[in-house]
């Protein structure tokens, strides 16, 4: 019991698998509880009455976001009897992981007690095998480029965990490491057959943020790219560079991922730090997955872009899935591999899985961005394989969105009208215009198969058709919006130009474009923050272009 001011005895204190938090009180019969951790949390009952020994459950609510997991400790106060003064109760939850049904990446960032796999999840996995060849744990050796069965826990490294059921809540026993920064020691492992990837995690009990882990760190033999796998994605991944392939910029608690180191470091190791200060605590919301904020771009170059090209294979009960698979045109990459390219892990995640990748030289790309262009084609090679003869494979694409943090994908219809894309099966010679289907479907037989992406500049003389012969600034796209917007500027001669974004009152909250721009039509994109960053309430905002002696103003309206 933790004993409390005069007769109050707390006789219990705990938060279940369906987060709910109670106390058992075995003296007193009335509790108020009048405060959470946060304003939007609270206790729930508020007033409670209960019997000497009775067990009462309250539960703990949180209206702001779907808690993440990890440790949180904070005070609920409640007042007892006729007390005037609260009672400041300490409270600690964990917020248990949830693995679904398949294999995913896990890590263990607590000093396991004891530190054996069998022991911690048999009680949550059942079957829990150790088997090594149908264990449900392995960790990963990087020398070898094999799964190895692991027989314990070590923080900061990750490991591959397969579950039964969707929802099942995991945990491990144990006491918290020392507060402070973390280091992990990395090298490229010149004798793996998988070169340089590497099995870590998130080395704390909450959130990291990968942005603050990347400015803290050299990375000039690292890879900017953390990767997650799951059963009903596939490969996902987050660059400070890029933006999203499936993941934004926090990595959960308990969550392993796998990361690439460079060969030629010539101190051999890579001292990568986790620093403490860029950990958030969990009960905050997920990052803003908006979109960057915007920029006019010109279209004497047709406008670049990111398209995500999905895979999914079907064989009766076997579902693999390849999501988050990228290819397009970057203003600042080259046509070869480059730091806007993104490696697809070499590694082969235990169970079925959907092989699918680009194809850029040697390498398998899950990001193959190519410089932009003016006039004439480029093609992608995009391969499937290592799937069972018979399985039924549908290639996915986007038709309409707009790109936010976490995926930077656009649609087909959101494409430069220059641009003609085309998908050819090299097996069938199929030729399927990707502008006007949104996927493709057949049915893969033993051997590896290839597809060519052709995007060509159909150009048409537009520089001089589309000039526009007066300043005009378009209706933004869509109205109302939530994440992200977006319009267009008709600008007839070179000028300054200047894109501003109001309130109701009068008072600018940000700039979106302060530059000359040529002639021709300009895309803008907004996100809904300020020039901080930070974002803005609902309500119906102001923009405004001025040029010279022109000003137009249109209306929009913001949506959370």
């Amino acid at each position: 019991a933790v004993p409390a001011p005069g007769d109050f005895a707390l006789a219990g204190l705990d938060i279940d698998e369906r987060g709910r938090f109670w106390v058992v009180d075995q003296n007193e019969s009335e509790v108020y509880v009048i405060d959470g951790p946060i304003s939007s949390m609270y206790i729930d009952p508020q007033t409670g009455y209960f019997l000497p020994g009775e067990c009462v459950t309250f539960g703990l609510i949180n209206e702001a976001w779907t808690t993440a997991v990890g440790d949180y400790c904070f005070d609920i106060t409640m007042y007892y009897g006729d007390l005037t003064m609260p009672y400041a109760l300490p409270a600690c939850v964990q917020v248990q992981p949830r693995a679904e049904m398949g294999w995913e990446l896990i890590t263990v960032p607590i000093n396991a007690i004891p530190n054996n796999p069998a022991i911690q999840f048999a009680d949550d996995i059942v079957p829990f095998s150790v088997d090594p060849s149908s264990s449900n744990l392995y960790g990963y050796n990087q020398d070898a480029g094999t799964l190895e069965l692991p027989s314990g826990f070590v923080r900061g490294k990750g490991y591959f965990l397969k579950s039964w059921l969707d929802n099942t809540y995991w945990d491990v026993y144990g006491t918290p490491y020392d507060d402070g920064d973390f280091i992990y020691t990395l090298y490229y492992p010149e004798s793996s057959p998988n070169w340089g990837w590497w099995l870590i995690g998130n080395p704390f009990t909450t959130r990291l943020d990968w942005d603050g882990v990347y400015a803290a760190n050299d990375f000039t033999y690292l890879d900017a790219e953390y990767f997650l796998w799951s059963r009903k994605h596939g490969w996902s991944w987050y660059s400070p560079l890029i933006g999203g392939g499936g993941e934004d910029n926090l990595i959960d608690a308990w969550r392993g991922f796998f990361v690439y180191t460079r060969s030629g470091n010539p101190a051999i190791y890579t001292h990568l730090t986790f620093p403490k200060e860029w950990t958030l605590p969990t009960f905050l919301a997920k990052a803003n997955t908006g979109a960057p904020k915007g920029a006019a771009v010109a279209t004497d170059t047709p406008e670049p872009f990111m398209l995500r090209f999905s895979a999914q294979g079907v064989n009766g009960s076997d579902v693999r899935n390849d999501i988050y698979n990228y290819f397009g045109l970057d203003s600042l990459a080259t046509d070869g591999f480059d730091e806007y390219d993104v490696r697809e892990p070499a590694t082969t995640p235990p169970g079925n899985f959907f092989d699918g990748h680009f194809r850029c030289g040697s390498l398998n790309l899950a990001l193959d961005s190519k410089a932009n262009f003016a006039g004439g084609s480029k093609t992608w090679t995009f391969r499937v394989r290592n799937l069972p003869s018979g399985m039924n494979v549908k290639l996915m694409w986007p038709r309409n969105r707009i790109p936010t943090g976490d995926d930077i994908s656009c649609g087909v219809e959101n494409l430069d009208p220059r641009w003609n894309i085309t998908l050819t099966d090299n097996f069938t010679g199929d030729v399927v215009d990707m502008r006007a289907d949104t996927s493709y479907s057949f049915v893969y037989a033993s051997a590896p198969r290839e597809f060519t992406i052709t995007l060509t500049d159909i150009d048409l003389g537009l520089k001089d058709v589309d000039k526009p012969d007066r300043f005009s600034i378009g209706p933004n796209m869509p109205n109302p919006f939530n994440a992200t917007t977006e319009f267009t500027l008709a600008i007839p001669e070179a000028s300054d130009i200047r894109v501003e974004v109001f309130d109701l009152l009068g008072k600018r909250v940000t700039t979106l474009v302060e530059d000359k721009l040529d002639v021709g039509h300009h895309r803008v994109v907004w996100n809904g923050r300020d020039d901080s960053g930070r974002d803005l309430p609902s309500g119906v905002y102001l923009y405004r272009i001025v040029a010279d002696d022109f000003e137009q103003t249109r209306k929009m309206t913001l949506i959370k």
